[in-house]
């Protein structure tokens, strides 16, 4: 599709975003800047390139990129979860959590559960602000133990609102039975936050069963074919990368 409409931001934009879902960071930079700079107000784009620049260590301009996402009517998760990464844990956990006045309002919960209370969804934005974005064990640990609840309650076991926090509070376990078991259109994107140098994603792809994951959903099949990610200098060396 690149080949016949490269002009096309839908078109550069999913090229990108493969790659980057794939770990081959340094590939996907070039298209997810190119789909910004070819529609600058579509904030899926700018979503894109902010994930790209968090796995490439460029914290200031992820932030500036999420900011612009965020005032494109995206949800301030991004933004809170960019400035946990850059160390600003008070403003992380407060833009994080004010996604709950966009989020309450037009958030569908998945399919077959119960509506929350509006006591309930408070709760809620509370314990995952802090556990993605405070910096404190004791509040990540509280945010796992309700991914544990939701995937033991929730109809839908692999949803993205257990998917995306498990990746950002460096839960492996979780990652691994949930999009290990069924990747899905809504959960896959999840996969571009696994590949940031930091703590919380370094646990994931330091834990012993990670490449078995990946072999597992295709991801090494797709390596083979096209490029090792930037996470490993070499295919041979792979198991010792992670």
């Amino acid at each position: 599709a690149y080949q016949y409409e490269p002009n096309e931001p839908a078109v550069v934009s999913r090229l990108g975003s493969f790659l980057c879902y794939a770990g081959l960071t340094k590939q996907a930079l070039p298209y997810v800047k190119a789909a910004v700079e070819q529609d600058p107000l579509d904030g899926r784009h700018s979503l894109h390139l902010n994930a790209v620049l968090l796995n490439l260590g460029a914290i200031d301009s992820a932030l500036e990129v999420a900011k612009k996402t965020s005032m494109l009517g995206f949800p301030s998760i991004f933004l809170g979860y960019t400035l946990a990464l850059k160390g600003d844990h008070d403003s992380a956990v407060a833009q994080y959590g004010q996604s709950r006045l966009l989020m309450n309002s037009i958030m569908a919960m998945p399919t077959g559960a119960k509506p929350m209370t509006e006591q309930q969804l408070e709760d809620y934005w509370d314990v995952a602000s802090k556990g993605v974005c405070s910096g404190k064990e004791e509040d990540r640990l509280r945010y796992c133990a309700v991914l544990d609840m939701m995937h033991a309650t929730l109809p839908d076991k692999v949803d993205h609102a257990i998917v995306i926090p498990a990746i950002w509070l460096g839960y492996p376990e979780m990652l691994f039975k949930t999009i290990g078991e069924k990747i899905t259109s809504s959960n896959m994107p999840s996969l571009m936050y696994v590949w940031g140098d930091n703590t919380r994603t370094n646990a994931i792809k330091q834990h012993p069963e990670f490449l078995s994951f990946c072999r597992r959903i295709g991801l090494v099949k797709a390596w083979e074919k096209y490029a090792w990610p930037d996470a490993f200098t070499e295919p041979q060396n792979a198991s010792k990368c992670i």
